[in-house]
């Protein structure tokens, strides 16, 4: 959002992660005059993050402070249907499980509106405001002392309410020891699974008793109110596959009689319902079934008493991520990547409309649409902006940012703004790239480049800040990253191209663009320097493995082995979806798309950087790629991070975030010599 370089006088480094603020979950008033957001600070002494809510009224541009927040702090903030109120999430400490809380904006006090034992995921007012429906964990001995009535007894006594907590901590870690495994997928993200599962609860605001609404052994997801408020609509499976299928059937839940409703069951991913203004129609996002390895989605339609099911943004081409309705019904805003970008678009409901509604060089991460005016408030991430919060009416125009958290930052550092190449890869496929040169960028000096991959594989990078890219910028590297072949955002076709071949053309995809690089006359072709993660991490492996020019590489929370990792990953299926073979089917296949199988042709210096309790991308097979690296006598260092998973690198610890990104510059340096 701002030209190449701004001529300021410092230089962006590592540290100045615990200087960046950033802003989300935007919500908008139905009236559309005043917005609320989550502002996130790190904070350094704690080693965590401190969260509070701000408000903004759109009518005179006061800004204010609503919650103190603190340390895991306050997030997710909701208007209530008539404006007046907000709901939030808070978790006062770690320990803390997050609650309902509800603070006026006519003034006073926020009051504690949930005290579920095992703290709240997430919730929805009903439309009449009288409830609020949560989600929350729950197991069988739980789910029957609520069938008895049993109350939690009300203890007023701080040490002998600490002691309970105590007790109750040291029960439920015995609980596990030692741990029963029935579960194929019984660990993920970052903790094991245990016999809870998620659950609805209904709650009328004013009251303090909760009641579910849900019962036996399902997750059941986001709950959603119907218009009348007699229904809850939300997505579930069932059929006891959950963990060797995609399927999810959205279902609707009589309150009074705890009745579940199917009203789509295709055998697809169904998944986040959301009700038309008029309460007559049902919209949910698909992760299709079919071709998964193009990991398709798109919004869907149906009525509310359930049948014919149309698809709205298919043959569009489009893989949309979150969906609101207009005020009027007839249209479904949506974001999606779309060649660099973020985009937010709009399609009639009869799937015959498509029109692009924000179209800027920034991705749209999160977005909010008035129930009256359709004004539309997002998250916005661009290069010169952490996240911070934009506004434009429903036809996208008058665009305006409305915060501006980090601007005392920015006034006083330099920054480098990507530079869009495109380029014909070896086979005349498109593919689009970006180059940051270092500040205070020579023409007539040679520099160091470090490659960047991103993750997925079928993500998409572009137009979105990088503290890490800035950081090595600042330290005189150019850094390249591209979308090759497989990335989202440029059609389902070319994302689909790696389907059983990761690491053949995709790898020269981003090769082509080094050389590019090269050829333009400005980098040194001794000097260069890869990096990446998850997919990533398995796409340095796989082009160090077959290919001697990069000095030094940084493999991060990657796939090295697909045989192992089938067993050490919370999405083992990306196996069966991306190759359509299972380990003991085709085991020297899987074994020959896996970097390890070439371990004795890398000879670049490598540094595997990997998380402990990454449950993604088992921390098992950055083990073998290590050990078989140092029997061979190859330059090898491992860095494991504790209490980390798989998103060290966007939620990790700050000192953790802070730690990993010097450590790959410092990595790079060690070998940036002419």
């Amino acid at each position: 959002m701002g030209d190449n370089f701004k001529e300021n006088e410092e230089l962006i480094t590592s540290e100045d992660f615990y200087s960046i603020s950033e802003c989300h979950n935007p919500d908008i008033s139905p009236d559309g005059k005043k917005v609320v957001y989550v502002l996130q600070k790190p904070d350094k002494i704690n080693n965590d993050y401190n969260r509070s809510i701000w408000l903004i009224d759109l009518d005179t541009g006061e800004r204010r402070k609503l919650t103190m927040g603190g340390i895991k702090g306050d997030f997710m903030p909701k208007f209530s249907p008539k404006g007046d109120d907000i709901a939030f999430l808070s978790s006062m400490s770690k320990e803390e499980k997050p609650q309902i809380y509800i603070i006026s904006l006519k003034g006073g006090e926020r009051t504690k509106f949930s005290n579920h034992k095992n703290g709240v995921i997430s919730f929805n007012w009903s439309h009449s405001g009288e409830f609020i429906a949560f989600l929350s964990r729950v197991n069988k001995e739980e789910m029957k002392k609520e069938s008895e009535n049993s109350k939690e007894e009300e203890i007023d006594d701080i040490e002998l309410l600490n002691l309970k907590k105590k007790e109750e901590k040291i029960k439920e870690k015995r609980r596990f020891d030692p741990r029963i495994i029935r579960r194929l997928v019984y660990k993920t993200e970052t903790y094991f699974r245990d016999d809870r599962r998620f659950h609805i609860y209904i709650q009328k605001v004013g009251e303090r008793q909760a009641h579910r609404i849900t019962e036996g052994d399902y997750d059941f997801s986001d709950p959603i109110w119907t218009k009348d408020d007699r229904f809850i609509l939300t997505s579930v499976n069932m059929t006891g596959d959950e963990d060797f299928s995609v399927r999810r059937d959205i279902v609707k839940i009589d309150i009074e009689s705890k009745k579940i409703i199917p009203l789509v069951q295709d055998g697809n991913g169904n998944y986040s319902p959301k009700i038309s203004p008029d309460g007559k129609k049902v919209a949910f996002l698909t992760f299709h079934k079919e071709k998964i390895w193009q990991q398709r989605t798109s919004i869907k339609i149906v009525s509310i008493e359930g049948g014919e099911v149309i698809d709205l943004t298919d043959r569009f081409d489009l893989d949309p991520e979150s969906f609101q309705f207009s005020s009027d019904g007839k249209w479904i805003y949506f974001n999606a990547p779309d060649r660099g970008k973020y985009c937010i678009y709009r399609v009639s409901i009869d799937g015959k409309k498509l029109e692009k509604v924000v179209d800027e060089r920034f991705f749209v991460e999160d977005f909010s649409i008035s129930k009256e005016t359709d004004r539309l408030v997002f998250q916005v991430s661009a290069p010169d902006v952490p996240r911070d919060i934009f506004m434009c009416e429903k036809d996208g125009s008058n665009l305006k940012r409305l915060t501006e958290v980090n601007k005392d930052f920015f006034n006083k550092k330099k920054i480098s703004y990507p530079e869009e190449i495109v380029y014909k890869s070896f086979d005349d496929i498109e593919i689009q790239g970006w180059v940051m040169r270092p500040v205070n960028f020579k023409k007539d000096k040679k520099y160091p480049l470090i490659v960047e991959i991103h993750g997925g594989p079928h993500i998409m990078w572009g137009y979105s800040w990088w503290h890490e890219f800035q950081s090595m910028t600042s330290k005189g590297y150019v850094v390249f990253y591209c979308n090759p072949r497989g990335s989202a955002g440029y059609g389902r076709d070319f994302k689909g191209m790696i389907y059983r071949k990761w690491g053949d053309e995709d790898s020269q995809d981003i090769l082509t663009g080094v050389k590019k690089l090269i050829d333009s006359g400005y980098i040194d072709e001794k000097r260069l320097f890869i990096t990446g993660g998850s997919f990533g991490g398995f796409m340095t492996t796989w082009i160090i493995s077959h290919n001697d020019m990069f000095k030094a590489a940084v493999a991060q929370r990657g796939v090295y082995n697909f045989l192992s990792l089938y067993g050490n990953s919370d999405a083992y299926l990306l196996i069966e979806w991306e190759f359509g073979t299972t380990p003991w089917r085709s085991p020297l296949f899987l074994w020959k798309r896996s970097p390890i199988a070439y371990v004795e042709q890398i000879n670049t210096p490598l540094l595997i950087i990997h998380s402990l309790n990454d449950y993604r991308a088992g921390v098992a097979t950055a083990d073998e790629l290590y050990a078989c690296l140092k029997r061979l006598g190859k330059e090898v260092e491992m860095v494991l991070y504790p209490r980390e998973g798989h998103e060290l690198s966007r939620s990790g610890e700050p000192k953790h975030r802070v730690d990993r990104i010097n450590r790959i510059i410092n990595w790079f340096d060690k070998y940036n010599k002419t």
